[in-house]
């Protein structure tokens, strides 16, 4: 029973009718899904996802309705682990691939292309890292190839590591790039693999090509890309409308690299394409592993890492876009591939009613237990709520103000990190005026009648006092 408190003071001055209505009534929590505290934990995934440390250096690709993302996932070792998603967006994460090369004791740094039914996957296995191959018909299940493609070059710049490797197919090549890299014919396709190598200096990055994908052959004039001060590193590389793009981080931020011949490369500004975040954001630490590719739209996708400090044990994958391949516009909903359980995608608003909704994106499929927290000071939680199954709640503040929200998915098995801050402003006139219907739908009908009907009595009797003070007028002039 919700006790009403209804004060009503009443003042009638020159015919005028003051109704002022305060309704109080004890803070009550309104929930879209009933909490369960006696749930603090789930059963363990299965399998386990392994990835609680990194979910760093992404490739999408998409096939029919269905966008693949894959990425390098660490916790008890580099692993390539895939996720799925209906908009290239919103991912849901599957597991680790299945790929035993013989060779590589771990994996990461994937590409991946699809030709002729076939997912294509470019990878460093290692440690120390050389670049593997294997093949697919699902996506899933790959069949390596038992030696590496691009081993490192004993002698040369390379000797040290071959890694993050990324595909630009060129059919046919043009003509510039097949002088360029010296050949005697054209042949009908080309596959040129830009690669970042290791040796005794910093990383920079390094020309392959194949006529066919599986056989390469180095550019006679390896390197294409240094910086001797900083090093070149996690680059990638994309060709659209005759320039290739040469995406690397340096630093902390993203750079850009243009060239018309995918060979000889010029920097596109000092500045750079994509800096990292502001402070206390996932990504205010460091951006770096861009992948790009061409919307079914005609504009671009970037899937890119960050870390929200320098010294962060974790990063994770974001998203932005971009109408020319230079100016992009990250997404609100980053970081769209977490690490271990985190939830994806957490937003929360304030509603009209004095509610607060907490929307969230269930990135492990078979997670089915959260924990939502929430307090007045940034990082200061006093009210944890366990909630088992949805991925929205909705609850009612005792006061008005600031807000902080966050939201971690639970599991026994594994680390997980709660879901990146979010703050909502509570208004004044939302958090006194109304109260949600969410619990209390029946009793506020009739609250919200009771309010009618005073307002409805107050003009009544705003009317008849101004009848009564102008019969009071009409006497005293006919006197």
């Amino acid at each position: 029973m919700i006790k009403i408190k209804i004060n009503i003071w009443m003042k009638i001055t020159l015919g005028s009718l003051l109704l002022i209505l305060v309704i109080s009534e004890p803070p009550a929590l309104a929930a879209s899904s009933p909490p369960n505290p006696d749930q603090s934990s789930v059963t363990p995934n299965s399998p386990p996802y392994c990835d609680e440390w990194h979910a760093e250096y992404p490739a999408v690709v998409e096939v029919g309705s269905t966008y693949y993302a894959y990425y390098s996932g660490y916790g008890c070792k580099w692993q390539i682990y895939y996720a799925t998603s209906s908009d290239g967006v919103h991912f849901n994460k599957q597991g680790p691939i299945a790929i035993d090369d013989g060779w590589a004791t771990q994996r990461a740094f994937p590409f991946v292309l699809y030709e002729n039914g076939l997912f294509r996957l470019y990878y460093g296995g290692g440690y120390p890292y050389q670049i593997g191959y294997a093949e697919s018909q699902d996506g899933v299940h790959f069949t390596a190839q038992t030696q590496p493609v691009l081993p490192v070059a004993s002698g040369q710049w390379d000797d040290l590591q071959t890694l993050r490797p990324s595909i630009v197919k060129q059919s046919p090549p043009d003509a510039a790039l097949v002088q360029k890299l010296g050949l005697a014919t054209t042949p009908p396709q080309l596959y040129l693999m830009y690669y970042n190598g290791f040796g005794d200096d910093d990383s920079a990055v390094g020309l392959a090509y194949s006529s066919d994908g599986l056989t390469w052959q180095r550019y006679t004039g390896n390197p294409i890309v240094t910086a001797p001060e900083e090093g070149v590193y996690t680059s990638f590389a994309i060709r659209e409308e005759g320039t290739t793009y040469l995406y690397y981080h340096t630093g902390t931020d993203l750079y850009l690299m243009t060239s018309p011949d995918g060979v000889d490369f010029t920097p596109y500004s000092s500045d750079p394409i994509l800096h990292i975040g502001n402070p206390g954001t996932w990504n205010a630490g460091l951006v770096y592993g861009a992948f790009v590719r061409r919307t079914d739209a005609g504009d671009y996708a970037m899937y890119f890492n960050g870390i929200p400090a320098q010294d962060a044990p974790y990063g994770m994958v974001g998203m932005a876009t971009s109408p020319d391949l230079i100016h992009f516009t990250q997404s609100a909903a980053n970081p769209v591939i977490t690490v271990g359980n985190t939830p994806a995608n957490f937003e929360a608003h304030a509603n009209p009613d004095g509610s607060i909704t907490a929307d969230w994106h269930d990135v492990v499929s078979d997670t089915t237990s959260y924990r939502l927290s929430y307090g007045v000071q940034s990082k200061v939680y006093v009210t944890s709520i366990d909630l088992s199954g949805g991925d929205s709640f909705t609850f009612t503040p005792d006061s008005i103000g600031d807000y902080y929200l966050s939201v971690t998915a639970l599991s026994a098995a594994q680390r997980a990190y709660p879901a990146e801050e979010r703050v909502v402003h509570l208004p004044l006139i939302a958090a006194v005026v109304s109260q949600p219907v969410s619990r209390q739908s029946q009793s506020m009908r009739g609250l919200s009648s009771l309010s009618v009907l005073l307002v409805a009595l107050a003009a009544v009797a705003e009317t008849l006092v101004a009848r009564q003070w102008l019969r009071q007028i009409v006497r005293r002039k006919a006197n």
